[in-house]
């Protein structure tokens, strides 16, 4: 059954979806997604060596800029 029927024929008034938004386990371990993205020691080896390496290419800071507000 889809899960577009199976939705519709239970009676629920509450439906919630978890869906994982991250690099399958497979791509850290393949060196051409690494060197895709930039990274230059081969395939990574687990969520560290790939968070660092985005973390060096993506910086994280505040998107608004608040120093007109500093005087």
């Amino acid at each position: 059954m889809e899960l577009v029927d199976e939705l519709v024929a239970r009676a629920a008034r509450v439906v919630g979806f978890d869906f994982p938004f991250c690099v399958p386990h497979v791509l850290l371990r393949d060196p051409k997604f690494a060197s895709d993205v930039a990274y230059k020691d081969g395939a990574f080896l687990g969520w560290r060596s790939f968070n660092w390496c985005i973390a060096q290419r993506l910086p994280l800071t505040d998107p608004l800029d608040f120093a007109p507000f500093a005087p």
